[in-house]
């Protein structure tokens, strides 16, 4: 049996850092394949701008801050428009300074949706009732970002090393509390296979209002979603992981840490 279904990892995630112009420009993707992303997260590397996350299920010029609860913008298609194409090998950005400020220097974090790759992009409409919403990764998400896009409302986190109770727990993606035991956001049950169950909070599940939802699942040799104690040392907790360049998003958790990895190009 094959140690991975991923060979090449490049098809499905790569990082683009870039310099801003000032101007739409397009930006192509620094791997040696191709790549149309399906979701691009973009931050500024030297000042302290928002994190910005567009994707191709909402669509162009529409952004979301990861690390606020701000309502979806629209960024329109004038001089300062935002993300306005995902490209067959990258991704076109307008003049906005926030994603493109002229000699800034920038980061773009770029997927592939994919259930290969186990990653898919939900968008559903609230209904302010428990309910479960269908995905297509065809294995259960160990790692789920859910938001409001109408409202000002907090990024809900599931992710399965969370408790031993995950569905009965949450964290927040744009706070720094620690993990917090609410039906209403899960609604106590466990994702499967081809749904999530969400409960009747306003944050997920506003009635007759547009929402999105970020799902993961590990893949042998390319992602890998878990935690870690931490020890209060300079010298620990020590953490045996293959190497990896790309991304590492650490969540906290009272002690622990949450850890979600992205494996580079063929460094397993």
């Amino acid at each position: 049996m094959a140690y991975t279904t991923i060979d090449n990892p490049e098809l499905y995630f790569q990082v683009k850092t870039y310099t801003g112009t000032g101007s739409s420009n397009a930006f192509t993707l620094d791997g040696d394949e191709d790549m149309q992303p399906n979701l691009v997260w973009i931050k500024h590397r030297a000042e302290a701008h928002n994190h910005y996350l567009y994707d191709s299920v909402r669509g162009v010029q529409l952004k979301l801050s990861s690390n606020t609860t701000a309502a979806e913008i629209d960024m329109g298609s004038g001089a300062d428009a935002g993300l306005t194409a995902f490209g067959s090998d990258g991704f076109t950005i307008g003049g906005d300074t926030d994603e493109n400020a002229s000699g800034e220097s920038f980061v773009a974090w770029c997927w592939k949706e994919s259930a290969d790759a186990g990653m898919d992009i939900v968008g559903y409409t609230g209904n302010g009732s428990n309910r479960t919403i269908s995905h297509s990764l065809s294995a259960v998400p160990n790692w789920m970002i859910l938001k409001n896009r109408d409202a000002s409302k907090s990024w809900v986190v599931y992710h399965s090393a969370n408790t031993s109770a995950p569905e009965t727990e949450y964290l927040l993606l744009d706070g720094s509390g620690a993990t917090t035991d609410f039906a209403g956001y899960f609604n106590d049950t466990a994702p499967t296979s081809t749904v999530f169950s969400i409960g009747a909070s306003g944050n997920i599940n506003t009635d007759d209002e547009d929402h999105v939802a970020y799902c993961f699942v590990p893949i042998q040799g390319y992602s890998k979603f878990g935690k870690f104690l931490g020890s209060g040392s300079a010298n620990g907790a020590y953490v045996h992981l293959i190497i990896m360049n790309y991304m590492q998003t650490l969540i906290m958790q009272s002690k622990q840490m949450i850890e979600l990895i992205f494996f580079p190009m063929d460094l397993r």
